[in-house]
């Protein structure tokens, strides 16, 4: 029996949304998905694909969801909040600074 927690697993298993950044890596499509309970990946509109390592539980801007920080860039982390949040949008800092939107999420399934 796995005494590591479910975080997350439960809460959502992909998340869709349009791009609209300048680089041509941020346009289109994004779908990001649970690969394992401490592993997400985001696949990006060129076929590239980002991992995630999950961080915990977080709370930011009154919503609750997933700290998720990015394997190979660890200054960057994302905020994913749980399916029914009033602002369903997927939130970015670098250097534990400012949070930023990057954009509105689609679909949560």
């Amino acid at each position: 029996m796995s005494t590591k927690p479910n975080i997350g697993m439960d809460r959502r298993t992909a998340i869709l949304y349009e791009g609209s950044g300048s680089g041509d890596v941020t346009r289109g499509r994004h779908d990001w998905r649970h690969a394992d309970e401490q592993t997400w990946v985001e696949h990006l509109p060129r076929g590239e694909e980002n991992k995630m390592v999950v961080i915990g539980r977080f709370n930011l801007q009154n919503a609750t969801g997933t700290l998720l920080q990015n394997s190979e860039h660890t200054s960057w982390e994302f905020f994913i909040p749980d399916k029914g949040s009033e602002s369903m949008r997927v939130q970015m800092r670098v250097d534990k600074g400012a949070w930023f939107v990057i954009a509105d999420m689609l679909d949560v399934q």
